[in-house]
């Protein structure tokens, strides 16, 4: 949690509101400079003993730190993470339960969410203003047992990265050492879900949309950043998951004995970030947006620094523009048919 006063109360709402009440509640702080911890403390009455709070000693950046600490607190069978933003269908924890026991399942992965734009006037949203994202899992199924064939859904699509999406049996996570990366404001979830994937024995889908994502200005996610600092952060972010991949790599066997599963996940990756990334470096002279990844990116560049962020921005610009051009041609055609 961090700065979350204006919404954390509706979150906790919603958990008290939960049909399943077999649960604990553990907050990790990341020293908020607003009211955050006086509404989670008003809180503690309501919930008998369930509501635990927990406070790093100092601010850590990122979600990945305190989501660790707090999943280090937790005693209960199975674990599941929440945004202190965001809220919970009134059945989310009984469905997610109930499926895990049924199956004997190490991660049940929510296919569908909802969401919805905040309105500062009313933390609940109505249930006629919620919409809820599409999915090709339409019924409750097992993920294939091959990590291979698993590896082609999540390329696919059909499994998301966000670790709200998952409910995961704390000794599964225990036994495989699996942890949120930390020291980044974003994408901690990408390397945890890869090892979700890899290592779980049984993976269970479900169609059933149990968590509702806000949408809203103050989200790390939708932060806006522009020009260099755009560059030096999605560069910063993009090298930190290709780091934990290739280490991941080479100490899974299985990605020895199957390289076309390494290509497929980094050209996921590649796609994922590149749209994003091709659009900071045009917010910039392309000299400029040289400098910046030389200049950011030395030590991991090492002597051909300049070389590897000219061909870094070419090759990105480059493709961007490719897109650009191709929607064009499409509208163009469009036009030309009617």
């Amino acid at each position: 949690m961090y700065n979350a006063e204006k919404y954390i109360g509706a979150m906790l709402e919603s958990i008290l509101a939960q049909t399943f009440q077999n649960f604990e509640v553990i907050i990790t702080d990341d020293c908020s400079t607003d009211k955050s911890v006086n509404v989670v403390e008003s809180y503690m009455p309501k919930f008998n003993g369930k509501l635990i709070l927990s406070r790093m000693k100092k601010n850590s950046g990122g979600p990945g730190a305190p989501t660790n600490k707090a999943i280090a607190h937790a005693r209960g069978k199975y674990i599941f993470q929440a945004d202190n933003d965001d809220l919970l269908m009134s059945n989310a924890l009984e469905t997610l339960y109930n499926v895990a026991e049924h199956f004997k399942a190490d991660v049940v992965h929510t296919a569908r969410h909802a969401f919805f734009k905040d309105n500062p006037a009313n933390p609940f949203p109505a249930r006629e203003n919620l919409k809820v994202t599409q999915s090709f899992i339409n019924n409750i199924m097992l993920a294939p047992e091959n990590p291979g064939e698993r590896i082609k859904i999540f390329c696919m699509g059909i499994i998301d990265v966000p670790g709200w999406q998952k409910f995961v049996r704390r000794d599964f996570l225990i036994e495989n050492e699996i942890k949120l990366q930390e020291n980044v404001e974003a994408g901690q979830d990408l390397p945890w879900t890869i090892e979700l994937l890899f290592y779980a024995k049984r993976w269970v889908h479900i169609p059933n949309p149990i968590y509702i994502y806000r949408s809203h200005s103050d989200s790390l996610s939708v932060r806006e950043r522009l020009g260099a600092e755009s560059i030096k952060y999605r560069g910063e972010l993009l090298a930190k998951i290709v780091e934990f991949l290739c280490k991941f790599f080479v100490k899974q066997k299985f990605f020895q004995e199957n390289p076309q599963y390494v290509w497929m996940l980094l050209d996921w990756l590649e796609r994922r970030f590149s749209q994003n990334f091709g659009i900071a470096l045009l917010t910039v002279p392309p000299h400029e947006a040289q400098k910046v990844l030389a200049e950011n990116f030395a030590e991991e560049f090492g002597l051909h620094a300049s070389l590897i962020a000219y061909l870094c921005t070419s090759v990105n610009v480059s493709r961007l523009k490719e897109k650009q051009y191709l929607q064009k041609i499409k509208e163009l055609e469009q036009r030309l048919k009617n």
